[in-house]
């Protein structure tokens, strides 16, 4: 007695299921994957340049390497920081104008 060993037949309705359903998985591993750890990483480096003109906008001048870095998120921070230590909007702008 021979045993058959043989590969099923798929049917056209078959692979286009099974098609969709593994594009499916697909897309929600690596969209649904990606833009977690994207976004994790954006908000932590807007934290981090957003503190560091905070900090800098308090009590030390803007640096114009650092928002080469970081970019508004670093501006906006200066722009705080220098406002909250009491100095006009107007001042605090011109801090950072100011810089080459």
């Amino acid at each position: 007695m021979h045993t058959r060993i043989g590969i099923a037949r798929i049917g056209p309705k078959t692979t286009i299921v099974m098609t969709t359903v593994v594009m499916g998985i697909t897309l929600v591993l690596v969209i649904g994957g990606l833009p977690a750890s994207s976004m994790n990483v954006q908000a932590t480096n807007h934290s981090e340049c957003f503190n560091a003109g905070q900090s800098d906008g308090a009590d030390h001048p803007f640096d114009a390497s650092r928002f080469d870095r970081c970019g508004k998120n670093y501006q906006d921070g200066f722009l705080k920081g220098c406002m909250d230590a009491g100095h006009s909007e107007e001042t605090c702008q011109s801090a950072e104008d100011n810089q080459d």
